[in-house]
Formats: structure tokens, C-alpha cells, sequence
């Protein structure tokens, strides 16, 4: 009989171990499946990550492409402005000569200084502020110059004329002076208007 209590202990310290392992293996199988959890939940992040990443190469390759066609769209405008400009200063040039002359028709035919050197100036403002325009405002200006050309050319003869008097004389140039006027006036609102 006193072999059968130490039996019994035995057994009894092996059982409660049993139990202590169960649990513990309990406890670690939950573990596991956690980890397993949180293995899945990384590879999902991870492909996510991958699909935004080739996302973002095929952005940053378009943004790529993007820019270089505003690269070459912006040269060629460039260079248009600049063929524009030489264009244009040469148009202001020829516009300052023509002036010019038609200041020294008038003072020829004996219109006050003031007045011939007063005309010059809203010429050359004008026609320096007009902007960049297309081939057909370039026609335009060559027509108003033509009209100018012959407005000169009607001064002149008007100013060939010994036999009118000084009046008629200063009345046609004033006309002239004033269709001028008109012209560069008419060409400041064409180029407001085109300008909005």
C-alpha cells in the first residue's frame, strides 16, 4: 500500500505536466496561426506595393514623354517668336523711315515743326506694342504702309504744286496727317481686339 501513493503521485505529477503541455501547445498553435495571419496580410502589402510601384514607373514614364513634347513644342515657338520679331522690328523700321519721310514732306511744304515731329511718335509706339501675329496681320501692315507710300506721294505733289496757295496746300497735308492718324488709330484697336 505505500507503493500505491507514490504510484499515484507519479502518475498524478505526469498528468498535470500532460496538461501543462497541452496548453502550452495550445498557446503556441495560436501563435503560429497569427504569424500565418500576418504572413498573409504582408504578402498582400507587398503585392500592393509592387502594383503601386509599376503605377508610378508607368506615371514617371509618361510625365517623361509629356515633357519632351512640351520641350520641342516650346523650341518651336520660340523659334516662330523670334522669326516674328525680326519681322516685326523690321516692319517698325521701315514704318520709323516712312514716317520720317513724310515729317520732312511737310516740313517741306511749310507745316510747323512742332507739328511734322508730333506725328513720329505715336507711330513707332504703336507698332512696337503690336504682339507676335500671324503671316495675314503682316499683309495688313504692308497694305496700311502701302497707304501711307501713297499718301506721301500725294503730299509730295501737293507740294510740287507752286501755284495753289499755302492753305490748300496745308489742308491737303493735314488731311493726309490725319488719314495717318486714323490708319495707326484703326490698327491700335485691331490689335486690341485680336489681343482678347
Amino acid at each position: 500500500m505505500a507503493d500505491l501513493p507514490l504510484d499515484l503521485i507519479a502518475e498524478g505529477i505526469v498528468a498535470v505536466l500532460l496538461v501543462l503541455t497541452i496548453l502550452y501547445c495550445m498557446l503556441l498553435n495560436g501563435r503560429l496561426k497569427r504569424l500565418r495571419g500576418d504572413e498573409e496580410a504582408l504578402r498582400v502589402t507587398i503585392s500592393e506595393l509592387i502594383t503601386a510601384t509599376e503605377i508610378a514607373e508607368r506615371a514617371i514614364s509618361g510625365l517623361k514623354q509629356t515633357a519632351a513634347d512640351c520641350d520641342s513644342t516650346i523650341g518651336q515657338r520660340l523659334r516662330e517668336a523670334e522669326t516674328l520679331n525680326q519681322q516685326i522690328s523690321t516692319h517698325v523700321a521701315t514704318g520709323h523711315a516712312i514716317v520720317q519721310r513724310l515729317a520732312k514732306v511737310s516740313r517741306a511744304a511749310g507745316l510747323g515743326a512742332g507739328q511734322a515731329a508730333a506725328s513720329p511718335a505715336p507711330v513707332q509706339p504703336a507698332l512696337a506694342a503690336e504682339p507676335a501675329a500671324a503671316p495675314a496681320a503682316s499683309a495688313e501692315r504692308f497694305s496700311g504702309l502701302a497707304a501711307a507710300l501713297r499718301t506721301r506721294q500725294d503730299a509730295a505733289s501737293v507740294a510740287a504744286e507752286p501755284a495753289r496757295p499755302a492753305t490748300a496746300r496745308s489742308g491737303e497735308l493735314d488731311r493726309a496727317a490725319q488719314a495717318i492718324r486714323n490708319q495707326i488709330a484703326a490698327r491700335r484697336q485691331g490689335v486690341a481686339g485680336g489681343a482678347r
